[in-house]
């Protein structure tokens, strides 16, 4: 449930990470949310995915999220007529990067950041 400004304040609210090569199960696990929990639950579509440190030595997880893979969960999510939560615009990659070569905290200049 929100309030009249949108804060949550009770009720369940599902992250999911959209990964490159299909790897998060997104058809899965979105149909499992609907046909197990509720067609109603709140989900949060992530499309941040960035390959860091050692990810970038694993093939399947080398890459950022594809467009293609971006639209395919969005029609997923129109499929089983999933209407409530909130999704990540593609390219939020870039937006949610830490800066860990600067000087100062990695989180404090992160574009989309609440700190």
């Amino acid at each position: 449930m929100v309030d009249d400004e949108g804060i949550a304040w009770k009720g369940l609210i599902v992250r999911h990470l959209i990964l490159p090569n299909r790897l998060a199960g997104s058809r899965d696990s979105l149909n499992w949310l609907v046909s197990e929990v509720s067609p109603a639950v709140a989900v949060s579509i992530m499309s941040q995915y960035y390959p860091a440190h050692r990810a970038r030595r694993i093939p399947l997880l080398a890459r950022q999220i594809l467009s293609s893979e971006y639209a395919e969960v969005m029609a997923l999510l129109e499929e089983l007529e999933m209407e409530n939560g909130w999704v990540q615009e593609m390219g939020a990659a870039e937006s949610y990067l830490p800066d860990f070569i600067g000087k100062s905290h990695p989180f404090d200049t992160v574009v989309g950041s609440r700190r």
